[in-house]
């Protein structure tokens, strides 16, 4: 998300970039049901508290059902703390519709730079396939598909992940 909004509004500081979430710039992209609770005051703080104050091992299970492999969950929980509790609510919130929608408008200014949309089929919180083509296009950039990968595709399948990323960066002009 923020290096989307770093190539619609200062393009000049980038030589490229590259997203994984752009379908959440398109009108019609809803927030996942786990961001609809962190978006609702009250209930996000309540299930941020009971999230990031659980022991570490149920921390860590917990973002294993949510797709994080194993070794990295366990990476991930130990750093959950109050802070980034609130660091979570704060970007979300920032973010509710329609500031996304809106911010989406201006989607075709990103184009002043290569861009790359990294579209996983099975990564369902940040909008539908269409969506992040869809953006990719508003955006002049190229897309590239992983197949069956979701949406922590970096730990899934980081040889696929970083294949993908290395063939984009080696055909940029130097």
């Amino acid at each position: 998300m923020h290096a989307v909004n770093v190539a619609i509004s200062r393009p000049d500081l980038l030589h490229s970039w590259v997203s994984d979430v752009a379908g959440i710039f398109e009108p019609d992209y809803v927030w996942h049901s786990q961001a609809q609770i962190w978006l609702t005051a009250g209930e996000g703080e309540r299930t941020i508290g009971e999230l990031f104050g659980a022991e570490l091992p149920d921390r860590a299970a917990t973002l294993v059902q949510w797709g994080i492999p194993a070794p990295a969950a366990g990476k991930v929980a130990a750093g959950q703390t109050a802070e980034m509790g609130e660091a979570i609510l704060s970007l979300y919130r920032s973010a509710r519709q329609p500031a996304l929608a809106d911010r989406g408008r201006d989607l075709a200014a990103a184009a002043a730079r290569p861009g790359l949309v990294l579209v996983a089929t099975e990564d369902h919180a940040v909008g539908s396939v269409a969506q992040r083509h869809r953006a990719a296009a508003r955006a002049g950039a190229r897309s590239s598909t992983l197949t069956g990968l979701g949406h922590w595709w970096m730990l899934e399948d980081p040889a696929r992940g970083a294949k993908v990323l290395a063939e984009f960066w080696e055909g940029l002009p130097a």
